[in-house]
């Protein structure tokens, strides 16, 4: 997945070719065939690989939240701040590969790894906040793997800072998620 990165960094996410991909790995265009079948499924594997290595770090940041507020401003902002800083990251924060890949209706490992990362504290918050709005896992997580799209190419390209973000998680991503009490 080294080499993956490597190349698109030098060539792009549309440019990247197995055979770019072979030759920084030391391997054979035949064995990167035999282990990914083509170039899409190993796009999407490292997709995968990425969004898991994100998963894994944030986890445990957003495992320990108490309110749903906390847990998406703390990823938000972690998932603008790595595509900010990791070159990439914002290349393919700055495709639409993402999107065609995680809400086309197929299965996505990329999806995967969110779910396993988010669901239980949503079950958790879900249990312990009657505030918090009961829809399906799987549709909160399509909404926050858009929103975090949404941030990450706010942070790359309008340079948009933790701040201004949080300012925008507070006034439009929360409301999304919690039911007002009635006045």
């Amino acid at each position: 997945m080294e080499a993956v990165t490597s190349c698109i960094k030098i060539y792009g996410l549309e440019k990247t070719t197995m055979e770019n991909i072979a030759e920084q790995a030391g391997l054979s265009r035949i064995t990167i065939y035999r282990k990914y079948s083509n170039r899409n499924n190993l796009i999407s594997n490292f997709l995968a690989y990425r969004a898991e290595q994100f998963n894994a770090k944030i986890k445990a940041k957003i495992s320990d939240c108490n309110s749903m507020e906390q847990a998406l401003e703390i990823y938000f902002l972690s998932s603008a701040e790595q595509a900010f800083k990791d070159e990439s990251v914002r290349v393919l924060v700055e495709t639409s590969h993402v999107f065609k890949t995680i809400l086309n209706g197929e299965e996505s490992p990329i999806k995967d790894a969110i779910m396993e990362t988010w669901q239980p504290l949503l079950k958790k918050l879900s249990a312990d906040d009657a505030q918090i709005l009961k829809i399906d896992d799987s549709e909160i997580i399509n909404w926050i793997i858009i929103m975090q799209h949404n941030f990450s190419r706010m942070a790359i390209e309008a340079e948009c800072s933790a701040e201004q973000i949080r300012q925008y998680i507070k006034d439009f991503v929360i409301p999304a998620f919690i039911i007002k009490a009635s006045a």
